[in-house]
Formats: C-alpha cells, structure tokens, sequence
C-alpha cells in the first residue's frame, strides 16, 4: 500500500497518479534490489521508504523520463540507498566498537552495582534497539545468549555485540551525567 506522506509531497495530481503507478509497478523490484544488498528485511524497507520519500521531493523532474531510464535511475537510488545505510552502520559499530575497547568498565559488573538505579534505568531506557532488548533479555529475563539469539533472530555473535555495546553505552552515560552534577 502506498504511504500518503509521499503523495502529500506532491502538488499536482496528475503527478500524484503517476507516482502512484510507478510505486506500484516497481516496488517489488525495488525491494529485491534492497534486500540484496542489506540482507535484511526491516533495512530494505526503511531503505525504500526514505528512497521513495526522497523520490516524491523530485518526482517532477524525474516523471519526464522514459520508462526505461526512471526504472534505471531507481534502481541506482535504491543501491545508493542502501550503501548509505551500510556506511551509516559500519559508521556507527566502529563508535561503539572503540567505545567498548577504550571501556574496561563494560565487563565490571560491580561498576553497575555502585550505580543509583534510577540513573541505570534511565541509561538503560536510552539505549537504542536492539541494544536494549538483548540486555533486558540477558539481564532481567536471564536469558542465555543462545536464547536470545533465537527469540531476536541474530547471530550468538551479534548478541555479545548488543549486550557488551549496551554496557558501555550505560557506562558512558552515567560517567557523563556525574560529570554534569
């Protein structure tokens, strides 16, 4: 079904209509092109959906073109899309990947026990998904990390990665906030 916050973008409604047949008529292409490449279902449609939304800023200029050359020009927005998302990512795994080995306090469990739990909840409901989801599932739920990885989908690998980048997201937040008292 086509989001109406792209059709709000667009002023004239014979454009409204063409836009509407073009998602349509390549959305599924699209997809598989995003899915290809992200190898992930929730990324490819965030991937489409800012895409399509970048499209419908445009979608004058870009209705002009021939059948042929829009399904191209689309195709390379996706991929350009998606490697966005890929840098992004890598951009943002390489932050907490230096924070976690710059930390010694991550591994610390007394570290957590010294710390007001209000402030720990606070940090803790902070933290972006699915950092916070493994950690709640490891530490309140007690769940193991094969269990976790199940329950998430991911990798036992990728669970180790949440809970340690969780830990050292905590430590840096409330290291920060009693600086700032």
């Amino acid at each position: 079904m086509l989001p109406m916050v792209y059709m709000a973008l667009i002023d004239d409604e014979e454009d409204k209509k063409a836009f509407e047949k073009m998602y349509v008529r390549t959305y599924k292409k699209l997809y598989s092109v995003a899915y290809c490449i992200l190898k992930d279902h929730q990324l490819a449609e965030d991937a489409l959906s800012e895409m399509f939304l970048r499209i419908s800023l445009c979608f004058k200029k870009i209705n002009n073109y021939s059948l042929h050359d829009m399904d191209a020009y689309l195709v390379r927005s996706i991929k350009n899309t998606c490697y966005n998302f890929i840098e992004k990512n890598n951009a943002e795994r390489k932050k907490i990947d230096d924070l976690i080995k710059n930390n010694d306090k991550t591994s610390d469990d007394s570290f957590f026990d010294r710390v007001d739990l209000d402030l720990l909840m606070e940090a803790v409901n902070q933290l972006p998904e699915p950092f916070k989801t493994a950690l709640v599932m490891k530490e309140y739920y007690e769940l193991t990390a094969d269990e976790i990885a199940k329950q998430m989908k991911v990798s036992k690998r990728s669970v180790f990665y949440y809970i340690t980048a969780a830990r050292a997201l905590i430590v840096r937040r409330i290291e920060g906030s009693d600086r700032n008292e």
